[in-house]
């Protein structure tokens, strides 16, 4: 295994492992809720509905760790920062896949008993199974990215991760929008289309893709030139 792959390998386990803390830690909080709260919306609601917009959130809070852990930690284990950024981005779509299987899973197993609901977000019923899958994968990217964005730009010094907070909420903002995943009815209305057909979720997939083009093009040349005690 080159030296890319190890990193990859390397990032996605430690990242992993994270994760392993934090989905059962939600899990146990929605169960728990589940029990004590009354509210026939809530609790109709399944375990998936919940944790794949909560998901967003842990991968930009990894976005804003993974610099400063694994950045340094990279250079003075003799990597390159151009293996690093393309281990990190490698090591981030893999995680978001994990996250999103065993979020399937939990949800699955807690589906079956009597106490947990099963119903789906109101975005995900407007936008249908695959879309709304493919819009959680690639804006889930950004809040990673938008996470990179923002620990690199503090990295750096005080104004720039100022600008990177600004820009990271002008991307995952409008990655949400025109997916709909904020219930704004997304590009549906906004472009004034009809409906979501195979050809207008292609435009949704290449607006999302050019947004996590410019972050990756940013955040490499931030952490180009980003200071780094080598030990």
């Amino acid at each position: 295994m080159n030296r890319l792959g190890m990193a990859v390998r390397d990032y996605t386990a430690n990242i992993t492992q994270w994760g392993l803390w934090y989905l059962p830690i939600f899990a146990l909080v929605y169960m728990i809720l589940n029990i004590f709260i009354s509210e026939p919306e809530f609790n109709r609601m399944s375990f998936m509905a919940m944790a794949l917009p909560a998901n967003r959130i842990f991968m930009m809070i990894v976005g804003i760790l993974a610099s400063y852990v694994f950045l340094e930690w990279s250079v003075n284990l003799g990597l390159t920062r151009k293996i690093f950024f393309k281990g990190m981005f490698a090591a981030g779509a893999a995680v978001i896949i994990i996250l999103s299987v065993l979020s399937f899973v939990i949800s699955f197993v807690l589906g079956l008993m009597p106490w947990f609901g099963s119903s789906l977000s109101a975005s995900w019923e407007g936008l249908g199974t695959a879309p709304y899958v493919t819009g959680h994968l690639l804006t889930t990217y950004l809040y990673f990215i938008s996470g990179l964005l923002i620990s690199a730009g503090f990295h750096r010094a005080f104004l720039p991760g100022m600008g990177m907070i600004l820009l990271s909420i002008i991307m995952i903002g409008t990655g949400d929008f025109i997916w709909g995943l904020n219930d704004s009815g997304g590009v549906v209305i906004f472009l004034g289309f009809e409906g979501l057909t195979d050809i207008n979720i292609g435009i949704l997939v290449m607006i999302t893709l050019i947004l996590i083009g410019i972050g990756m093009m940013i955040f490499r040349a931030l952490i180009r030139q980003a200071p780094i005690n080598v030990k």
